[in-house]
């Protein structure tokens, strides 16, 4: 394993041992797994230049085991049949857990990404704060309404969709993550994610909190991985039910044409607004 950062700063230790694997794995299926292949890559701490960790890269058959998990975990599981407090208390407990686990997580993210740390421990805290939200919103939410149309009997029905696929930026990893997965799996939904491969720290460490939780297995799924790779193969998925894409207008075409062609409804968020130029006579 190349030399880390982890040797040179004062970590927790539970981020110096997730820092510290070999390789670490996606999490498929409710468990951390080696692909059969051997490619990784390097996340680096942008600050420095310096490795974090190496990062298993999954490509098309760690989708196809993700999509697979969280299709069997939406039947099987019967999460979309739990009752619906049911679902809230896990979501409230997985906010919990990672409202305890906030120091540790957003040092990884700070890390990962090169945020400022109190800016990291404001983006945790919106993470459980989301959370809680939809767990809440989903208990009160109206399933069944009925439609006054007189000789008929008609209904509007709220029903979860399947799996759904996530792929998120590299600059708010975990904000964006709870943004994404909370309202889907409040209403029932299983969820594969691919997070940024400049950024994927935060959403496999997440793994390890939906297990400890009890989160059914193959509920949710995180599968680092290139975009040419792993995110083309998700998108292109053709059992996938919802898309989520936040990213650049080039790859949001590209997501957008994939999705299109199976028919996968898709929310694309692109590009930005928020230039910035830098003088000379800036005191950095």
């Amino acid at each position: 394993m190349p030399e880390t950062v982890a040797y040179q700063m004062d970590l927790f230790p539970e981020v110096k041992r997730f820092l510290s694997q070999d390789r670490i794995l996606p999490f498929i299926g409710g468990r951390y797994l080696a692909p059969r292949h051997g490619a990784s890559f390097m996340t680096v701490d942008p600050g420095s230049g310096q490795v974090l960790a190496e990062v298993a890269s999954c490509g098309a058959e760690e989708v196809e085991q993700a999509v697979s998990a969280a299709e069997k975990a939406f039947a099987d599981a019967a999460w979309a049949d739990l009752p619906v407090n049911e679902r809230a208390t896990y979501l409230h407990r997985l906010a919990d857990l990672v409202d305890k686990k906030k120091s540790e997580i957003a040092q990884l993210e700070a890390l990962d990404c090169g945020k400022v740390l109190n800016q990291a421990l404001w983006d945790v805290s919106n993470f459980c704060q989301t959370v809680r939200y939809y767990a809440d919103l989903s208990v009160h939410a109206k399933r069944n309404s009925p439609i006054a149309v007189a000789g008929h009997e008609a209904w509007t029905s709220r029903r979860p969709y399947g799996v759904c696929a996530f792929i998120f930026p590299w600059n708010f990893p975990f904000l964006l993550l709870g943004w994404g997965i909370a309202p889907a799996l409040a209403a029932g939904n299983t969820i594969v994610v691919k997070p940024a491969e400049d950024t994927p720290l935060s959403a496999l460490f997440f793994g390890q909190l939906v297990q400890e939780v009890g989160i059914p297995a193959g509920v949710v799924n995180v599968i680092p991985g290139l975009g040419p790779e792993a995110g083309a193969a998700l998108a292109g998925h053709p059992r996938i039910k919802r898309m989520s894409f936040t990213g650049s207008p080039e790859v949001g075409k590209l997501v957008g044409a994939a999705c299109g062609g199976n028919l996968v409804p898709v929310k694309l968020e692109l590009g930005g607004k928020g230039g910035a130029v830098v003088f000379e006579d800036v005191d950095i």
